[in-house]
């Protein structure tokens, strides 16, 4: 992988499909973080995916290095499988009538040569 993955984005019907020209970036908080390759393990089985709605899906272009709003779809992130702890949430812009989303773990995941891959370390080293 060169850098962070694709950027994931959903149509309204929560179809989803890369945006390949834009990278993966992940929130802390309130302030966007640029991510790099080691920040990338391979998307857990069991893992899920959420489309989120009226969310703008926000990710680095490579050619411009500037932060950019996917025009492609909304925000899709991983909810990963137990046993992993995330490292960063997916960035995204709320629109105004976005609806509350419930609690979850909204982590960043992205596309890469025919694999997923999110932001987590593997917490629990035991296999069930």
């Amino acid at each position: 992988m060169n850098g962070s993955p694709y950027l994931l984005v959903s149509d309204e019907k929560g179809n989803i499909f890369e945006d390949t020209s834009l990278r993966v970036v992940g929130r802390e908080g309130n302030k966007v973080k640029l991510l790099e390759e080691k920040d990338f393990i391979f998307l857990p089985d069991g893992s899920d995916f959420f489309y989120l709605p009226k969310r703008k899906a926000v990710g680095l272009n490579p050619k411009t290095g500037n932060l950019e709003i996917s025009k492609k779809g909304y925000a899709v992130s991983a909810f990963n499988a137990p046993a992993y702890t995330q490292t960063a949430i997916a960035a995204w812009i709320k629109e105004k009538d976005a609806p509350v989303l419930p609690l979850f773990a909204y982590t960043a995941v992205g596309w890469h040569r025919g694999k997923f891959y999110t932001t987590a370390l593997r917490i629990d080293p035991d296999i069930r």
